[in-house]
């Protein structure tokens, strides 16, 4: 065997091993395409959720401190009147 052909099957070997990374590169983009991506998608979700949550809290007690001043200027006002 030559150089040559020592060269030109050195030069196959190195083809099969680019067309070999491609096709795990591809591989590794689909999962994560199809794994990761939903993953972070449903996580999103979920801080979306928790988010959109709080802030409901937030304003019912909001709300409710405003019933609590409410009652409690009521409340010194009859106390007020009982003295």
């Amino acid at each position: 065997m030559d150089n040559k052909e020592l060269l030109l099957q050195i030069a196959e070997m190195m083809e099969q091993q680019a067309i070999k990374m491609d096709q795990q590169t591809v591989k590794i983009e689909l999962m994560i395409e199809n794994k990761v991506t939903k993953r972070l998608d449903a996580l999103l979700d979920g801080y979306k959720t928790t988010h959109e949550k709080q802030w409901e809290l937030e304003r019912k007690t909001e709300a409710m401190q405003g019933q609590i001043d409410d009652l409690t200027a009521r409340l010194t006002t009859l106390e007020n009147r009982t003295a």
